[in-house]
């Protein structure tokens, strides 16, 4: 099953048809161009030639070879107001979790590279404390530790019942949208 499915299908977070119906980031014009922007981009580098081998070998969904999309458009020198770093954005946190370098001289944040080494392992280290890809993308947000609190706290796993950012909430509505944008734009192309 794909994510997209996945999120639509198999999460109990959302009802199939609204996870698209009222993504208003599917219909949005300049998201849509953005991400048909990145993905040029990423085109013109060998990006996705490194990160899918990658990803399939941890048998990560094919969808969050794209997650750089949303995060930086695939910019390794991305730097988030909140201190996230590289391509995979990246927090300080997670780097250490993860046995990344942040130092002064040398930030292993920015190496395109290993941090994707590092971003499929925080993923999978996500998809073993959570059930769905769709709350390991909330987690990859928001934290695991958030997500578990407001998912105890509210004794449900249903995204939409739980007081997250509304950052996180629109950050998986980003990702369904971008998914649903490239599939119809690798559609329109055929």
């Amino acid at each position: 099953m794909s994510v997209l499915a996945g999120v639509m299908l198999a999460s109990s977070s959302v009802a199939s048809s609204d996870i698209v119906e009222n993504n208003s980031f599917i219909k949005n014009r300049i998201f849509k161009h953005n991400v048909l922007k990145c993905l040029n981009e990423v085109r013109q580098h060998d990006y996705l030639n490194y990160i899918i081998p990658i990803f399939n070998q941890k048998k990560i969904p094919y969808e969050f070879v794209y997650l750089p999309v949303i995060e930086s458009c695939f910019d390794p020198a991305a730097e988030s107001n909140k201190g996230a770093i590289g391509m995979w954005q990246i927090n300080d946190i997670t780097a250490k979790h993860l046995n990344l370098d942040t130092g002064i001289v040398i930030d292993e944040r920015y190496n395109w590279k290993k941090s994707t080494h590092a971003a499929a392992e925080y993923l999978l280290f996500l998809k073993q404390r959570f059930d769905t890809w769709t709350h390991v993308l909330a987690a990859y947000n928001v934290g695991p530790t958030y997500l578990r609190d407001q998912i105890e706290k509210h004794n449900t796993t249903q995204l939409n019942k739980l007081q997250l950012p509304k950052e996180t909430v629109d950050y998986v509505h980003k990702f369904v949208a971008m998914i649903y944008i490239l599939r119809n734009d690798s559609k329109r192309k055929k």
